[in-house]
């Protein structure tokens, strides 16, 4: 009231001082009446706010208190209204409160809020289970987005291709929608891994004998490729049926790696590599390699680099394919008698000079004979080590002794 008072007084000098002939130096006056008048009407707004406020505050505890219900609504752009004031944001199951909201103002809205907020929870987990697939999607960090909201976050499971969900949901969403959520979100995981992994799931469960499932088995926990003297054991137990087995199915066997080249298109090696790197735990920027070869600024990791479709060979990343060419030059040189270290042979390799020899020994040659003359020759294989003493004391041993009694 008293600021109403003065603006009206201030009015009355306004009119005074634009009458020019009244007044000495009217437009001094003018400026001076209307900076009161600004200032007195700036006054007065925040009173009337203020006292908006705290009637609204007042109001809204009493209704807390008593019980009774507040309109409170989550809108089409995902905020949540109480009362007419955005408290907050509904992000997928995730509610975030508004900041720059007073803290005695916001404690009573926000209780309001999420008295509103489990029944929307309630409502979008029922929407999320019956949406169709093409309502996901997978981001390159191993986020699940359901129509654009991230709703969950792969984490490192019991293998790379069987990743743990951890959902982003509110703690007002009940145990029962949230076990509905974890069960729609895995099912479309498995199904979007299928459908983009299919050859490895395909060579995973194909019917195959004791040796090329083993076999198979380590090629689909690796996400398609392992050295081949990883896998020697295995490879030297195939028949001549197995080999064809395993070539119907896509996996080839080279010289120097065993994968599956249908995995090789760009969209799939960044998911094998993003599923090896959740399952490592590797919070690194994930390599985007191109070209046959090429030279790697820090290591990675065997199990990542794989996952890219190359190998390390002194700091340098050569392909599955190119490695193999590699691999068939060298042998074919090395039969003729001409596999000599000279100027030319990284030339004829067309590789870098400097990456020869390491190349060389990655391929199992050694050098023989004087340094100025270096001729290579394929590395002995190293007899397989005899097994060790079974220990009597261990509890083990006694499956020795149940497999020779007789029935």
């Amino acid at each position: 009231d008293q600021l109403t008072q003065r603006i009206s007084h201030v009015r009355t000098w306004s009119f005074i001082v634009h009458r020019g002939d009244w007044v000495t130096d009217p437009a001094q006056w003018q400026a001076r009446t209307q900076a009161i008048e600004d200032r007195l009407s700036d006054a007065l707004h925040q009173a009337l706010t203020q006292r908006f406020v705290d009637r609204r505050r007042a109001a809204l505890h009493r209704r807390l208190k008593s019980g009774s219900e507040m309109m409170a609504v989550v809108n089409a752009a995902n905020e949540v209204i109480v009362e007419g004031h955005v408290v907050g944001d509904l992000i997928g199951f995730h509610f975030t409160p508004q900041g720059g909201t007073d803290v005695e103002e916001a404690r009573p809205l926000l209780a309001a809020a999420r008295r509103v907020l489990a029944p929307a929870l309630a409502d979008r987990a029922a929407q999320l289970t019956e949406d169709a697939d093409g309502r996901f999607r997978l981001s390159e960090s191993g986020e699940i987005l359901w129509r654009g909201a991230i709703v969950a976050q792969l984490r490192s499971g019991d293998g790379p291709l069987h990743p743990r969900i951890e959902l982003r949901v509110d703690d007002l969403l009940d145990g029962g929608f949230r076990r509905m959520v974890q069960a729609r979100l895995k099912s479309w995981l498995e199904a979007s891994l299928r459908r983009r992994l299919k050859p490895l799931f395909e060579l995973m469960q194909a019917e195959l004998s004791a040796p090329a499932r083993g076999l198979a088995y380590q090629i689909a926990e690796a996400l398609g490729a392992l050295p081949r003297r990883r896998l020697a054991q295995q490879i030297a137990q195939l028949g001549k049926e197995d080999r064809r087995r395993l070539r119907a199915l896509g996996l080839r066997l080279g010289r120097e790696t065993v994968w599956l080249p249908a995995l090789s298109g760009r969209a799939t090696r960044r998911l094998l590599v993003r599923l090896q790197a959740i399952h490592a735990q590797n919070e690194k920027a994930l390599p985007d390699l191109s070209g046959d070869i090429v030279t790697l600024r820090e290591s990675l990791p065997d199990e990542v680099l794989l996952a890219t479709g190359y190998r390390a060979v002194n700091h340098h990343a050569i392909s599955f394919d190119r490695l193999e060419r590699l691999a068939e030059r060298v042998h074919r040189l090395a039969a003729s008698g001409a596999l000599k270290w000279d100027a030319a042979l990284a030339a004829a390799l067309e590789v870098p000079q400097e990456l020869v020899r390491p190349l060389l020994s990655e391929l199992d040659f050694i050098a023989a004979g004087k340094r100025s003359e270096e001729s290579y020759k394929r590395r002995r294989a190293q007899p397989a080590p005899p097994p060790a003493p079974v220990d009597p004391d261990s509890p083990f041993s006694v499956l020795a002794r149940l497999r020779d009694t007789p029935r």
